[in-house]
């Protein structure tokens, strides 16, 4: 990883950390509350960070909780489109390229929590970007309005191995 990223990791840490202890103090869940990636550091304000600096935080976030008692998701908005998305064609390199205005976000979740389990089970898994990194890769597309779709990219924790995540190199 970047040393820009590895020289604050502690700062995260601690950053992340009392968010962590916020959302679940607070119930963020109930309220659909989130962390954005550039509320964390004004470096992440660049598009160019978004992917290398969200995962990044999200394998920090996931240092910080407890597996067995909690679930974070990372989502990643995409910009409007006129036609449905072929996620064959989706590669990290055309994600940074498709970004919409708002940095991605992340959102904790209790394990078993009713919203988090209705967002994955409509969420479609895309195998080769997940083979990228550690964790699985999902993508949600619906059409708002006549020939107008919003996407997102939704990235949850992969329970098996090590991290392999080619971002972090």
């Amino acid at each position: 990883m970047d040393g820009q990223y590895l020289n604050k990791k502690e700062q995260y840490r601690k950053f992340l950390s009392d968010w962590i202890n916020n959302a679940i103090r607070s119930k963020s869940w109930e309220k659909h509350q989130d962390l954005h990636l550039n509320e964390i550091d004004s470096q992440f304000r660049e598009k160019a960070n978004w992917i290398k600096g969200s995962l990044f935080i999200y394998e920090i976030i996931l240092s910080l909780i407890k597996p067995d008692l909690y679930n974070c998701l990372l989502v990643i908005p995409l910009s409007y489109s006129d036609k449905e998305t072929d996620i064959n064609q989706l590669t990290w390199d055309k994600i940074r390229k498709l970004f919409d205005l708002t940095p991605p976000s992340f959102y904790l979740f209790p394990n078993g929590e009713e919203n988090y389990e209705e967002t994955i089970k409509e969420l479609i898994f895309i195998e080769r970007l997940s083979n990228d990194c550690s964790h699985k890769v999902f993508f949600k597309q619906d059409e708002e309005f006549e020939e107008e779709y919003s996407r997102s990219i939704y990235i949850i924790n992969h329970p098996a191995g090590p991290s392999r995540n080619k971002f972090s190199g």
